[in-house]
């Protein structure tokens, strides 16, 4: 799958305004496991305003699929629940 300009997009529906807004970041693959350090928000895309999923307490883990750099962020992609829903945590 070809990553960049040339591969999958990603879109948010924003109710609101009725629209979707073309998100601009590819996830790269990776594994392991990201340990809570402390309360960490586990965000529904990758920017610091975006919504609170949930919250990922110290001693916790989640699996870790992918990662995300956007405007100089990395961003760890992990799987928040059991349906799949992926949710972002900042490095």
């Amino acid at each position: 799958m070809p990553y960049g300009r040339d591969g999958p997009q990603g879109y948010i529906h924003h109710p609101l305004t009725a629209q979707l807004s073309r998100l601009e970041f590819q996830e790269r693959r990776a594994s392991g496991n990201v340990t809570g350090r402390a309360n960490l928000a586990i965000h529904s895309h990758p920017h610091i305003s975006a919504p609170v999923l949930d919250t990922l307490e110290p001693g916790y883990q989640l699996r870790r699929v992918a990662e995300v750099e956007l405007d100089g962020d990395l961003w760890d992609v992990v799987i928040v629940y059991t349906d799949g829903t992926k949710g972002y945590i900042m490095r």
